[in-house]
């Protein structure tokens, strides 16, 4: 099936062009437009996640190579795109085309996974819900901004001495020193031996004030089986986290470990308990409650108590009026104490920690979008093209999963395969053939010489 292709054709055949056709129609992405289709946007930004390209006239460069060696077609991009076409496409073309994409691609890629093994021995689907902020330049992209207060200082420091006699007076500067007032006498001590004397210097401080700052946030879920986001939501950083509750689409019987951030009783109440699921979350200092049961625990586990408990403030009860569980946890690594809260009675007090231990994942794929595909260097600034640019990049990552599925690769995570194929994006091999090689056993040649047979004895 692949014999012939090049390793990024190989990925890109997987987009489902009917759909992405519909919906591209349905926004009129298309309208007007001669050289540069939806589908050639798309190749191009795919291209350049993968291909680790930084800016828009590394994107031209490369394209006009690949033209040049006649690989372009063979990339199914129909010409060289100028990196002025791409960003406008990217400024004015709708990024809920990319978005609905992204969407479709979900819906394809979850039954691929759902029959992987989850650590734990649970039956009912786990999703970790979490945000994670992406900085922006509050100059290049007003729309973004969060604060209002300042963002940052910056020092600029001068000390002056006092004219010996027979000398002039001498003066120092330091500029964009981001540090202390100690570390500024420390910088200044190398210069002038005798600053720290106190009484034969003048020290001068400057703070330049930058207002505001400019922050988005990518709320996603996560499927615990298989580490995929089923859902992915956009919003400017002043909206709250809890917020976000209520765009997801609860599954009965699946548990939802969410960070302390999302303790919004109301919605935990509402969104969560009443369709029949469960939560998973960690208890804000300042919860007030009263114990109804206590249930017998092995400190030797780790578990300090399991108790049943209800709210007693007056608003809280009022939004959250039914018990719910409340496990304490110390971790004997550390010696810090966590107290879980949720509204799953069936499973022992150590799952319920073990649980929220597994909510790591949905930071590590933070860490894995943000370092190994660019949504922190951007294409464009305003908001339609960093949207375009981050769903674009959310599916470039699904492509890689339901390519893993499709050619049976087995043994390598997603991040060495994104690795492995940046480098053999333009090569005509297969790609299973670059991760499942088989096993050579190379008998063992006696006659060699073993500098380190000393060393082994």
């Amino acid at each position: 099936m692949n014999v012939g292709k090049i390793v990024f054709a190989q990925i890109m055949q997987f987009i489902p062009r009917r759909d992405f056709n519909d919906i591209v129609a349905k926004y009129r992405g298309n309208y007007r437009v001669r050289n540069l289709t939806c589908h050639d946007q798309l190749q191009v930004m795919c291209l350049a996640q993968y291909a680790d390209k930084n800016s828009l006239r590394d994107i031209e460069a490369s394209l006009n190579a690949l033209a040049v060696t006649h690989k372009l077609y063979h990339c199914g991009i129909s010409y060289a795109v100028p990196r002025n076409t791409l960003a406008k496409a990217n400024e004015l073309r709708d990024w809920h085309i990319y978005a609905e994409l992204g969407q479709v691609l979900i819906k394809k890629v979850r039954p691929l996974y759902a029959k992987d093994s989850f650590r734990l021995d649970i039956d009912n689907m786990v999703y970790a819900f979490d945000s994670s902020t992406i900085s922006l330049c509050l100059k290049l992209c007003p729309w973004a901004k969060f604060r209002k207060k300042k963002g940052g200082i910056k020092l600029e420091a001068a000390a002056k001495l006092p004219p010996k006699t027979g000398s002039s007076s001498k003066s120092l500067t330091i500029c964009n020193l981001r540090s202390s007032l100690m570390r500024i006498k420390a910088e200044f001590s190398i210069f002038y031996p005798n600053f720290l004397g106190g009484n034969k210097c003048l020290l001068t401080v400057f703070v330049k004030k930058y207002f505001g700052s400019s922050l988005i946030k990518l709320h996603t879920q996560l499927d615990l089986r298989g580490n995929l986001p089923v859902f992915v939501l956009l919003t400017k950083a002043s909206v709250h986290d809890v917020n976000a509750l209520d765009e997801i689409c609860v599954e009965m019987g699946a548990i939802y470990l969410i960070d302390k951030g999302y303790v919004d009783f109301n919605r935990l109440f509402n969104v969560i308990h009443k369709n029949g699921a469960f939560f998973v979350t960690r208890a804000k200092d300042n919860m007030q409650y009263e114990i109804v049961k206590s249930m017998p625990v092995d400190k030797q586990t780790g578990v300090i108590s399991d108790e049943i408990v209800r709210l007693t403030k007056k608003n809280s009860k009022q939004k959250y009026p039914e018990e719910f569980r409340m496990v304490v946890y110390e971790d004997f690594a550390t010696g810090n104490l966590y107290r879980f809260i949720t509204n799953h009675l069936g499973y022992d007090a150590l799952t319920i920690a073990e649980l929220y231990r597994e909510r790591w994942n949905v930071e590590l794929f933070f860490k894995w979008i943000k370092q190994h595909l660019h949504i922190k260097s951007f294409y464009g600034t305003s908001e339609n093209a960093v949207y375009t640019q981050i769903w674009i990049a959310v599916c470039a990552f699904l492509l890689l999963a339901i390519a893993k599925k499709h050619m049976h690769i087995e043994e390598p995570s997603l991040y060495m395969i994104s690795q492995t194929i940046g480098t053999m994006l333009f090569e005509r091999i297969p790609i299973p053939e670059l991760f499942n090689k088989p096993i050579i056993n190379v008998p063992k040649d006696d006659g060699q010489l073993d500098l380190f047979r000393d060393l082994k004895s």
